[in-house]
């Protein structure tokens, strides 16, 4: 990784670049990384992740399932709840719908419509992107765009009309099938992209961790987003500018 970091900067300084933005996942430390001069900001992927190991068999996936969620899956056709692939232009904007009802009723911040447009136009074709509906009685519940990369399937975007969800909890079924299709597929991850650390009931995804640890799996932490300057100046007006933005 020290390598790799090295060959980056050499790379952004024959470009002229201000500074190199970083996830690293292994082969290097935070201690490191500051030794190079790297700063560590506010995570733009999760820091944080939970994972399921998708080559035990289904019976052990099952049993790694918290009893709530269990009883939601056995439950599905009970509840009157399908779910569907769906791969056209009516199921995005469903989804997108679902977004912007999620984001008014969690007091949360999404992109806008365009950027899921954009993303799925591109990696649909590709077989990467994925989009999974929920529905009940002909009308849709709950909604997610899943991406399929190397081994794994990442849950990236998910929304849902939160009144019918939450009389229905058709979104555990949702990501419950998603995985399955996953696993049936021969992935062998499932990535649940993003929780809260251990402990941490303060955290914006606090709530949605309980959710996300109900499907089992294990939580895998990583170093997070860090800043690597390369024009030292530029980049501490740069940071004053983040600070002032609200953003660390």
């Amino acid at each position: 990784m020290e390598a790799a970091i090295a060959s980056l900067e050499a790379a952004g300084h024959s470009l002229g670049a201000d500074f190199i933005r970083l996830e690293p996942q292994a082969g290097i430390t935070a201690e490191a990384l500051r030794r190079r001069g790297a700063v560590e900001i506010a995570e733009a992927d999760p820091k944080y992740t939970r994972i399921v190991n998708l080559t035990h068999s289904i019976e052990e996936l099952r049993r790694d399932l918290a009893a709530s969620h269990r009883n939601n899956i056995n439950g599905t056709e009970r509840r009157g709840i399908t779910i569907r692939q769906a791969d056209n232009p009516a199921a995005l904007a469903e989804l997108c719908a679902m977004l912007r009802d999620t984001a008014i009723r969690s007091k949360v911040r999404f992109y806008p419509d365009s950027y899921y447009h954009q993303l799925y136009e591109v990696l649909a074709p590709l077989g990467i992107a994925k989009l999974y509906l929920a529905e009940a009685e002909g009308q849709p519940v709950a909604g997610a765009l899943f991406y399929d990369w190397g081994p794994t399937r990442y849950y990236a975007h998910a929304g849902a009309y939160q009144e019918r969800n939450r009389r229905l909890r058709a979104s555990v079924s949702l990501v419950w099938q998603a995985l399955v299709d996953a696993k049936e597929a021969g992935l062998q991850h499932f990535d649940l992209w993003g929780v809260a650390p251990k402990g941490d009931a303060t955290h914006q995804l606090a709530g949605l961790s309980a959710f996300k640890q109900g499907f089992g799996g294990h939580q895998i932490n990583y170093l997070g987003t860090w800043d690597l300057p390369l024009k030292t100046q530029k980049y501490r007006l740069y940071s004053v500018y983040r600070r002032l933005r609200g953003r660390r």
